[in-house]
């Protein structure tokens, strides 16, 4: 059995573990063979109904850095939770355990933390799609840090909504897998994620509270994270409740803001991330047709075009400056025009496709 208990745990790392039996073990792997030794491995099975229980306890035979933690299911971020209350390391990184990370990862993300006394510092990531391609997200060019509140302010609302002429929705992800953060500042701040059963990206609850609390953080160019799509992906699950669970995060974090004194100046990220997430909403609608019949999604759509929420948001979001398609997508909505946002989304997804065989063809 290999370990090193009597050294201190530099960094604890949580993997909830559910219905993954084809990629549990890519996962592992990658977390024994860090260079950085001194790690504590915390595998949450979340009453998954597969073989992933017996997976983890063998993992937990052969290494003692391995705590294998077996629990009624509840979901992701409840799963996090649980991981939380048995780390011991000096930082805590999660992992989903469909993915997995480079062998340096850990190493880098600690080595920078500490020499730089930070409270927590991201990374990179590179998507691995279903044909086993690779692409690269770096959040920025250069090492770019964030030392005290109106600055981390700054980075919260990048993750929560880009301003409108920013290309893309957000200017950083919202997942916390692609980084390591001071257990002390988590404990300090009681920091905890919500249910995903109630809320869609419960990952930016946890930052509201974790940023909070922390005084300095960092993102490095360099992408230490694979971040893998599969069958789960938006395109295979339908979920009825998708977009109700999108109204619940917005209010969820207004509410966390103001409870903990961010500001949002004209709603301007919660706007943009409404809009993100009411676009992602109906094209799960419009992937999905096929099963709920034209009219029924036709009606579906309706209703989240005519939603309260979109309606205020529609009312008052500056969207002059919006890149061109979404832009589009804006007015369709704005129109209450199904026909027309199904439309959009088809020509989007052409281009898309377009655009990965032009970039295939150019590697060649």
């Amino acid at each position: 059995m290999q370990g090193c208990s009597t050294k201190r745990i530099k960094i604890s790392v949580i993997v909830p573990v559910y219905k993954v039996e084809k990629y549990i073990d890519r996962c592992v792997k990658s977390l024994l063979q860090q260079s950085l030794k001194e790690i504590q491995i915390i595998l949450v099975d979340d009453g998954s109904p597969d073989r992933c229980g017996d997976i983890c306890d063998r993992y937990a035979e052969k290494d003692q850095r391995i705590k294998v933690v077996h629990k009624e299911n509840a979901g992701l971020g409840f799963a996090r939770n649980t991981g939380m209350e048995y780390a011991d390391g000096e930082y805590i990184a999660f992992v989903d355990s469909d993915d997995y990370i480079s062998a340096d990862m850990l190493e880098r993300l600690y080595r920078f933390a500490s020499e730089e006394n930070l409270d927590a510092v991201f990374c990179g990531f590179t998507v691995v799609t279903r044909d086993n391609k690779h692409m690269d997200r770096q959040e920025v060019c250069k090492i770019t840090y964030f030392n005290n509140r109106k600055e981390r302010e700054k980075y919260l609302l990048g993750m929560i909504g880009a301003e409108p002429e920013y290309p893309k929705d957000a200017r950083f992800t919202m997942s916390v897998w692609r980084g390591i953060y001071k257990k002390e500042v988590i404990d300090a701040g009681q920091c905890m994620f919500p249910s995903e059963r109630k809320v869609v990206s419960e990952d930016i609850i946890f930052h509201i509270q974790f940023l909070h609390y922390a005084e300095r953080i960092a993102v490095l160019p360099e992408c230490y994270y694979y971040y893998c799509e599969n069958q789960s992906s938006l395109t295979h699950t339908y979920r009825a409740d998708r977009f109700e669970k999108v109204l619940n995060l917005i209010a969820l974090i207004d509410q966390m803001m103001k409870e903990y004194g961010f500001q949002d100046p004209e709603n301007m990220s919660k706007d943009r991330l409404l809009l993100a997430r009411s676009r992602s909403a109906i094209r799960q609608i419009c992937y999905h047709q096929y099963m709920l019949g034209k009219k029924k999604a036709d009606k579906e759509i309706y209703k989240i075009m005519t939603s309260p929420q979109l309606r205020r948001c529609i009312g008052e979001y500056r969207c002059a400056k919006l890149p061109f398609v979404q832009k589009c997508f804006f007015y369709a909505v704005k129109w209450k025009s199904v026909k027309g946002s199904k439309l959009l989304i088809r020509i989007n997804d052409i281009r898309k496709r377009k655009g990965r065989l032009v970039s295939r063809h150019l590697r060649k």
